[in-house]
């Protein structure tokens, strides 16, 4: 049983290494660890980053700290690994896309989910071998605000200005609805559906 959350991290990853082997990719040696994300990391709707920047070349991993559900936490760092494996510049693209849906991730290929079957042998794999998932999830603190309008911005673009740059959906709510809809859905919602970041 894994007393720290980068070893646990680690041996899942040595877990699925075959699985790359087994589509010709190998997983390069890399970093791999909880930490905020250099971009959006409060919010939570980022909740996991490959950077290709260390010092010595080799990728590095951060899953986000509200993240506490084993087989969730795997399936994000199979999604990483996948960015970790093909190199900077890859971003979502085709190989992206056909090497993440080859190892059972499903849906839009910026914030990917496990299949049914992904799940169930992600979850085995945390039964069998990895164990509990030693972490306990940091709780996202919101202060209060009883009378100020807080802005929050759709992340989608919705259309163009008049020179041309993408135009946001953005509006102002009070504390009240950023609370009812998050208790309720996990989230405030654009009218297109997206999570809209809320600033504090």
């Amino acid at each position: 049983m894994h007393t720290t959350r980068e070893g646990w991290l680690k041996h899942g990853v040595e877990l699925m290494r075959p699985w790359f082997s087994e589509l010709r990719h190998e997983i390069p040696d890399l970093y791999i660890s909880v930490s905020f994300p250099v971009s959006g990391g409060r919010s939570g709707k980022r909740i996991g980053e490959c950077h290709h920047t260390s010092e010595d070349g080799s990728p590095h991993v951060l899953v986000h700290p509200y993240l506490n559900d084993a087989t969730r936490v795997l399936d994000v760092v199979l999604h990483e690994l996948v960015h970790a494996t093909l190199g900077y510049g890859a971003g979502h693209g085709a190989p992206f896309r056909r090497l993440a849906e080859a190892l059972g991730l499903t849906g839009k290929m910026t914030a990917t989910v496990a299949t049914d079957e992904l799940r169930e042998v992600l979850a085995d794999m945390v039964r069998r071998g990895l164990g509990p998932y030693p972490h306990s999830a940091l709780q996202q603190y919101v202060p209060k605000q009883t009378t100020r309008q807080i802005k929050a911005t759709c992340p989608e673009p919705h259309g163009e200005k008049k020179n041309g740059e993408p135009e946001y959906y953005v509006t102002r709510v009070s504390r009240k609805w950023i609370e009812y809809w998050t208790d309720r859905i996990g989230y405030l919602a654009c009218p297109c559906g997206e999570p809209m970041i809320v600033e504090e």
